[in-house]
């Protein structure tokens, strides 16, 4: 597995780097925050192994702090649930750790969180 971290986290931080280029002010909301949805998203599965998937949501608010959130349907032959801790994780609102669960079922969600208070 541990082979497998560069070339995903090479591949995400470029990922989200093209996209944020592309679709950094795609809307905002009433009160300055930028949401932006449905962007590519690397992430592991329950082997851990890359996947890629396009079901994301991002929020930056005014302040300068962000949540990045991908969700996607993954293989998980271990049968059980898995944690994955302290993913690097690029976001649009900088450079985190984040943490990903996959549930024994396959239901993986990646959660990366950023405060610049």
């Amino acid at each position: 597995m541990k082979k497998l971290i560069i070339p995903f986290l090479a591949l995400f931080l470029f990922s989200v780097a093209l996209i944020s280029w592309k679709n950094y002010n795609q809307k905002k909301s009433s009160n300055g925050a930028v949401v932006i949805n449905n962007f590519g998203c690397g992430m592991l599965d329950g082997s851990g192994e890359f996947v890629f998937t396009e079901r994301s949501h991002a929020v930056i608010t005014s302040s300068g702090n962000g949540q990045l959130r991908c969700q996607a349907k993954v293989p998980n032959p271990t049968g059980k649930a898995v944690l994955y801790k302290d993913l690097p994780c690029g976001t649009f609102a900088g450079f985190t750790l984040g943490h990903e669960t996959v549930s024994a079922s396959g239901q993986a969600t990646l959660i990366c969180n950023v405060n610049n208070q």
